[in-house]
């Protein structure tokens, strides 16, 4: 079903995630999302129960109904000016259908993101030092005005703190785990969660949803994914071949390593792949090659999807690109289907149908006329201080920044 309707309806509140989605952090912080600001608790001292109960959830979903923007969810209104897609509208998309046509406003915690560490072994150009254990020393280097330096360290939650958060019975209702970091795949805690979901009796109940780089191949983890309801991979593919391993933070990884591992992943019975590009100005332009890359590859088990943008910095905005260089591109990718076919084994309801891979918002990013030299300035001497520290050339991968 076409969702687009639901994301401005003035009938409705403005997002779903209070009452059916939940994040939490490394540092035990629950919030309503994973781009939301706002803290309602925290687990290493709160239940879910209590969550639910306190003022600070009384007041975030009366603002929601009211359809009032808290300061702390300015992340996805940013989003949504640039593409007019958010984290919001994704809850609008992808929980039940009846939550989604069925607005009763009341718990029933449907989607669980975990943060289990910002442990990660890769430094993409986009990320930081608060979500990346590789890029702290960097960070500390370039001393980021936009960047939380007090949180620019390792963290993680504990074994007590899961057990903790599944000691509720709302936890018996979830329909989707996502689990993220960091790097999940490269973190020994997710298997505890497994272990947990198991020793409960509700893993074959749930879809498990993991953000990867798909750099680290875990088979112990790999071999839990057969015991899920399904397994949904979020890959990133953010260019290909030499701006790919620029934009993921060096040779420590290739675009030909990441092929390798996707040929492993495919030969798993119970996983349907996605193949997300998050758009920047430093990829948009590349949207041509990266779709005939997509060609090579069997989407017959994949959804692709270039609905997420970079919001912040402001210097990486896909956006502020010169107005001459985003006719150009938009030239090249008239040709490009904007829908493709959903996966015929998928569990979703959409299975067999055509979806939107987001293409149509890029193509409204292209036609704005929101060129900002002063922003791309900005953006040269983030790149020129990288490759500094980094040992790389930013002129050789762009050299449409020239």
């Amino acid at each position: 079903m076409d969702n687009k309707e639901f994301y401005h309806n003035e009938d409705l509140p403005l997002c779903l995630a209070p009452w059916h989605a939940l994040t939490v952090n490394w540092n035990g912080n629950i919030k309503p999302d994973v781009h939301a600001k706002m803290v309602l608790g925290n687990i290493k001292e709160d239940s879910l129960d209590d969550i639910y109960k306190s003022k600070q959830f009384a007041d975030l979903t009366n603002r929601m109904k009211q359809r009032e923007w808290p300061d702390g969810c300015k992340r996805c209104k940013d989003k949504e000016d640039i593409s007019g897609r958010s984290r919001r509208t994704y809850f609008w998309d992808t929980l039940p259908l009846a939550l989604r046509t069925n607005i009763s406003l009341s718990n029933k915690l449907s989607y669980l993101d975990i943060n289990t560490s910002n442990k990660c072994n890769l430094k993409c150009i986009h990320c930081n030092g608060e979500v990346s254990t590789s890029w702290i020393k960097d960070e500390k280097k370039l001393n980021r005005d936009h960047i939380n330096h007090n949180e620019v360290r390792y963290q993680h939650l504990t074994e007590d703190d899961i057990d903790r958060l599944f000691n509720c019975d709302a936890i018996n209702e979830i329909d989707t785990i996502a689990l993220r970091g960091g790097e999940p795949l490269d973190e020994p805690l997710n298997l505890y969660i497994i272990n947990k979901l198991e020793q409960l009796g509700i893993i074959g109940n749930i879809v498990l949803d993991i953000s990867t780089n798909l750099s680290i191949l875990n088979d112990k983890l790999l071999n839990a994914f057969s015991k899920f309801k399904r397994c949904l991979l979020y890959i990133s593919i953010e260019g290909i071949g030499e701006r790919y391993q620029y934009i993921r933070g060096g040779n420590n990884f290739t675009f030909a390593d990441l092929e390798n591992n996707l040929k492993i992943i495919k030969q798993l019975d119970n996983v349907e792949i996605c193949y997300a590009i998050t758009l920047m100005n430093l990829n948009i332009t590349t949207i041509p090659e990266i779709h005939e890359w997509l060609n090579t590859q069997d989407l017959s088990r994949s959804l692709v999807s270039f609905s997420n943008v970079v919001a912040r910095p402001e210097y990486l905005r896909a956006d502020i690109l010169p107005n001459k260089l985003k006719k150009q591109t938009l030239e090249r990718i008239q040709n490009i289907p904007k829908e493709l076919v959903w996966p015929k084994d998928s569990i979703d309801i959409g299975a067999g149908g055509l979806y939107d891979t987001g293409l149509s918002d890029v193509i409204n990013i292209l036609k704005k006329d929101t060129e900002n030299p002063q922003l791309i300035k900005q953006l040269k001497q983030y790149l020129t201080n990288l490759d500094t520290l980094r040992d790389t050339n930013w002129k050789q991968t762009f050299p449409e920044f020239i």
